[in-house]
């Protein structure tokens, strides 16, 4: 029974690990996944013959979202919600996964540690105002402002200035060749400069504005986003002409609005899955992507500063059994920081050996035989079966002598929490590194001086900085894959598992997931 280089460069995304995604793939069909192969393109010049409008398209978020200004948040259900109001200058295609020009028409390295972005020309913000090289750099600058706190701020510190060339070309100077740069422009939104100097930090978080295919009709934190189409968008025009994203925490409740078609989209948890597929009404979609699921430690809260007891407890969780009982054997286990779908990926890691004798030694061996007390806080709809994986952990450990309670929080406390470090000893987890699918967005942001860590790692800090300072793919490799075992050695986290990017959808609509974890509504259409 379980218990529960210099000169310039044709810019070329990285490429995907596909190491495991056969039998990621089997795994999720098994689980009774549909959609596995991948969704529609998007193609901003594009339109869809045929297609009917829709008036008003429904998606459940599964998560809060405290604010919408992609500057004083980072949370995955505000990132998706933003992508409809702000455009990037860079997107993902959702068929391949690769990155290509959005707003910018095209981009290049130049040498000397600098990017030039060409932007389209004739574009306009919501308020009617020119999107130029202007906005770009007023965004870039505002996103690595200390004062403004961005929590990306970090992860784009080699950027040191941006420079307007033209009305329609700026160029962005970094101290390293910064080779991930277009792979954090999917969710780097362009803001029009007098909108988002003239307003204060609480009416933005409020009151978001871009040039996106949407424009925001009403915002509810934490309760419900009301956006309509942008009639006058520059690129492909929706079909759908209004969206309302209430929040609803359950699963189950999200499941029963779905099937009772009070709702289109939302995602779900693994008990969920078979009765959407036979409802008659709504089928799962899923896609391996990018999202690992992991319990953190904080090192600042004893015992949690002793590397063995981090191991001990790495031994006393049995991941297999997690991911059999909670998310249907769709997941991978993680034997490092990094899954198969990410460049960095160290395949010779092994999962941590289920071993709860093992774990005992090692705790009486670092001074506590008879166990601790701890908590564990958690967000139950920042992953798959959430609540239940957490109680499954409380269990392990008490078999280990370890008392755990468990503290739910919204995502917007333990966001804050986190960033600021003081979240803990111990805190359940969801990472989609951006969804820019490279180690420098794991490992550079949950490890070390990381703006999501709660570890002390300088050997990895070393790392990162070094993988920055090189544009050679194979470099990186290296010093991400030796990133990664100084990790699994030090075991900053519960190494879990990889969850599968997977939702319930209504029959009558034809979108499918993605790897990337977005939802553009581009290509959304009734079928």
């Amino acid at each position: 029974m379980s218990k529960h280089d210099e000169g310039k460069i044709l810019v070329k995304n990285q490429p995907t690990p596909d190491l495991k995604r056969r039998q990621l793939l089997k795994a999720s069909a098994a689980a009774g996944f549909t959609g596995l192969a991948g969704s529609a393109a998007i193609n901003p010049t594009i339109a869809l013959a045929g297609s009917h409008e829709i008036d008003l398209f429904r998606i459940a978020m599964w998560s809060g979202m405290p604010n919408l200004d992609p500057e004083q948040n980072a949370i995955r259900t505000s990132i998706i919600a933003q992508n409809w109001i702000f455009d990037p200058l860079v997107f993902r295609d959702g068929s391949t996964n690769e990155l290509k020009p959005y707003l910018a028409e095209e981009y290049s390295f130049i040498a000397n540690n600098t990017w030039r972005f060409r932007i389209r020309e004739g574009i306009k913000f919501h308020n009617g105002k020119d999107l130029t090289a202007h906005s770009v750099r007023f965004s870039i600058l505002r996103r690595i402002n200390e004062e403004i706190g961005s929590p990306h701020r970090k992860q784009w510190g080699p950027v040191v200035d941006v420079n307007v060339v033209d009305k329609y070309t700026v160029d962005i100077i970094c101290n390293s060749p910064f080779p991930t740069i277009t792979a954090y422009m999917p969710i780097l939104s362009i803001f029009e400069e007098g909108y988002y100097s003239d307003n204060s930090k609480e009416f933005l978080a409020l009151n978001p504005m871009g040039s996106g295919p949407f424009r925001l009709e009403e915002f509810k934190p934490d309760d419900v986003l009301k956006v309509a189409r942008n009639d006058d968008y520059w690129g492909q025009k929706p079909v759908i002409k209004r969206v309302e994203a209430p929040y609803i925490g359950e699963s189950a409740t999200r499941v029963a609005a779905l099937l009772a078609g009070d709702i289109s989209l939302t995602k779900c948890d693994a008990q969920d899955f078979d009765r959407i597929n036979s409802s008659g009404v709504a089928q799962m979609t899923a896609i391996p992507g990018n999202r690992i699921v992991i319990c953190c430690f904080n090192y600042e809260m004893e015992p949690f500063n002793n590397r063995k007891v981090r191991q001990a407890i790495n031994h006393a969780v049995n991941q297999q059994e997690i991911n059999e009982v909670y998310i249907k054997g769709s997941g991978e286990l993680l034997g490092g920081p990094i899954p198969s779908t990410v460049f960095g990926h160290n395949p010779d890691l092994e999962p941590y050996e289920y071993n709860p004798t093992l774990a005992k030694k090692m705790l009486a061996e670092a001074g506590y035989p008879n166990g601790f007390k701890t908590r564990i806080e958690v967000v139950p709809q920042w992953m798959i079966s959430g609540m239940e994986i957490t109680q499954a952990l409380v269990n392990y450990l008490r078999e280990i002598g370890i008392e755990a309670e468990i503290e739910v929080r919204d995502a917007g406390t333990l966001s804050g929490r986190i960033t600021s470090r003081k979240a803990g000893p111990m805190y359940m987890l969801s990472w989609g590194g951006n969804s820019t699918f490279d180690s420098d967005s794991y490992i550079g942001a949950l490890l070390g001086k990381g703006a999501w860590s709660t570890s002390d790692m300088p050997e990895v800090d070393a790392l990162v900085a070094q993988s920055r300072a090189t544009a050679n793919s194979q470099e990186r490799l290296g010093l991400f894959q030796k990133a990664g075992e100084v990790a699994r050695e030090d075991a900053p986290w519960v190494f879990l598992h990889l969850q599968p990017n997977a939702y319930g959808v209504s029959l009558n609509h034809n979108w499918q997931a993605r790897a990337d974890e977005m939802m553009p509504l581009w290509y959304t259409k009734k079928v």
